[in-house]
């Protein structure tokens, strides 16, 4: 991967030279092997592996859910959908209930959505980090 960016940062500064030389055209032209050599090396984008509900952390830290909508959602569509929202039962010691964005199509607007979450990625590299080290996520995605 790390050669993939190098080639990618060198091809983006012979473009950047070529897009300001008078022969623009021609440069561009001969770079054109190149850049398409580059783009097909790059990796493919993965699907998400969405982590489990019961290893979601409950102390009000926003995360993507992956929801089952009964009412208000995201989409026109079936199936689930990706919406934000977050869960503070363990920080007001009130009901094991999770709140996220839901769309009103009568007021085109947000609203709380209704469902049911079925999974959740975190929002940051550092929070997927601090939950792929917990012994349960870990045992739950099958790491271990």
């Amino acid at each position: 991967m790390t050669d993939n960016i190098t080639v990618s940062r060198e091809l983006l500064r012979q473009v950047l030279n070529a897009a300001c030389s008078p022969y623009c055209a021609q440069d561009l032209g001969q770079l054109m092997p190149a850049i398409k050599a580059a783009i097909e090396q790059t990796a493919p984008v993965q699907e998400p592996v969405w982590l489990p509900m019961d290893a979601a952390p409950k102390d009000g830290t926003h995360v993507f859910l992956l929801v089952e909508f009964e009412d208000h959602a995201m989409e026109d569509a079936t199936g689930p959908q990706l919406t934000i929202g977050s869960n503070t039962s363990e920080n007001d010691g009130g009901p094991d209930e999770w709140q996220f964005a839901g769309w009103n199509w009568e007021h085109d607007c947000y609203t709380q959505g209704v469902g049911n979450p079925v999974g959740w990625l975190p929002m940051t590299v550092l929070q997927l980090k601090e939950h792929q080290d917990t012994e349960t996520v870990r045992q739950k995605v099958g790491l271990t």
